[in-house]
């Protein structure tokens, strides 16, 4: 069972890309962080997931059977957080700053 996130996101990158070091781009990380997050992956999946064949990087079955599930996963996260930061954001906003009050504003403009 994979227990952190970010292990996912590099599962997410890695069948985007075909590529360690892309995945690395896409994810500000440096190819071997993407090795070793891809190592635990192998371990927490009990899978390959890919195999090097020549110049390529092939994804095995599983991989491609979590491809789907793993990318929706990553796509409800991230609406479900953007959501919870915009809430954050206008409660904060209520919270923090009072009513302004346009003619009193208008007025310490103009004198």
């Amino acid at each position: 069972m994979v227990t952190d996130l970010n292990l996912l996101r590099v599962l997410d990158a890695l069948l985007a890309t075909g590529s360690v070091t892309a995945a690395g781009e896409q994810l500000h990380l440096s190819p071997s962080a993407v090795s070793r997050a891809l190592g635990r992956l192998r371990r927490a999946l009990d899978d390959p997931l890919f195999i090097q064949v020549g110049r390529d990087f092939q994804p095995t079955p599983r991989a491609l059977e979590l491809r789907g599930p793993v990318s929706d996963a990553l796509a409800a996260l991230l609406y479900r957080w953007r959501r919870l930061l915009t809430a954050m954001i206008l409660i904060g906003a209520a919270v923090l700053a009072p009513r302004a009050n346009i003619t009193n504003i208008d007025n310490d403009l103009t004198a």
